[in-house]
């Protein structure tokens, strides 16, 4: 019996503004992404969830995952109730929308440049009380990703921040290796960036799906073709067993790293390898 097959997603920075940046990547690579990520700031302003980004994604034959940033500060006033209107007005439209949604509340609560970095007891209750909003509507159809990143020199433990197994249906990490992009930044092989927190993060939640919901690979310092190839076609088979999805962050944001899979003629033609893959596929 075949392993099941992991669902690739992407983060294709520039849509939905830009509709042609995520045509390029399925030019490019030949790939159509299970899941697309998209991050969504969590402010009136910005109004409840949108049901015309969601039948762009899902055209796609994929599945919409957005990140839901809460508003700077500490997650108290959100954990109090005041947010509880907006919440709501959210999951009603998720609901009216219907399709299947992962959705990615305050991701990387553990980490120091994160500015609604709270405190574990804050992330979740504001974790539940969401969570409550959501179900008082009705929207079962959102499946809710609870993402931290990786333990590093930057980053808290992440166990204190977990809402307890019955409140999140998939567990996530992120993680980069940097390379030499950045002043104190070193190449790192995929297993010195997820193997400890891969095991930490099961053992919260045996059972539980995990993605790698934002994973990318610096140019500067080492061989990317290589690393996609060891990350993806030798150590997730091989030593992986609970991941259920991985989303690439093919982005090159400023004073940040080139993490595109299209950043060199060969990591290109390397992430081609791992998409025509029969171990990739699916939707999760």
């Amino acid at each position: 019996m075949h392993p099941a097959p992991i669902a690739l997603g992407v983060y294709a920075r520039g849509f939905p503004r830009d509709p042609a940046v995520l045509d390029r990547y399925l030019r490019l690579t030949g790939h159509r992404p299970a899941i697309v990520h998209v991050f969504s700031n969590w402010t009136d302003a910005t109004g409840p969830f949108d049901p015309a980004l969601a039948d762009a994604i899902t055209a796609l034959d994929a599945v919409p995952m957005i990140s839901w940033q809460p508003p700077a500060g500490d997650l108290s006033a959100v954990a109090d109730g005041e947010h509880d209107h907006y919440a709501r007005a959210w999951a009603a439209a998720a609901r009216g929308w219907g399709g299947r949604l992962l959705l990615r509340f305050a991701h990387e609560m553990n980490g120091a440049w994160i500015p609604w970095r709270s405190s574990p007891r804050a992330f979740r209750t504001a974790w539940h009380r969401v969570r409550a909003a959501f179900a008082a509507e009705g929207a079962d159809n959102v499946e809710w990703v609870w993402s931290p990143h990786v333990r590093e020199r930057r980053t808290a433990d992440f166990e204190p921040y977990f809402p307890g197994a019955d409140a999140v249906d998939w567990l996530a990490l992120d993680g980069y290796n940097w390379g030499r992009s950045q002043p104190l930044s070193r190449w790192r092989s995929f297993d010195a960036i997820f193997e400890r927190s891969y095991a930490r993060i099961v053992a919260l939640a045996p059972g539980k799906p995990l993605m790698l919901a934002e994973v990318g690979c610096a140019e500067r310092g080492g061989d990317k073709a290589a690393w996609i190839r060891d990350a993806f076609l030798s150590a997730i088979p091989a030593r992986y067993p609970a991941l259920r999805s991985v989303v690439w962050f093919n982005a090159n944001p400023r004073g940040h790293a080139d993490w595109r899979v299209e950043s060199s003629p060969a990591s290109l033609e390397t992430w081609r390898q791992v998409v025509g893959s029969p171990r990739y596929g699916g939707a999760g």
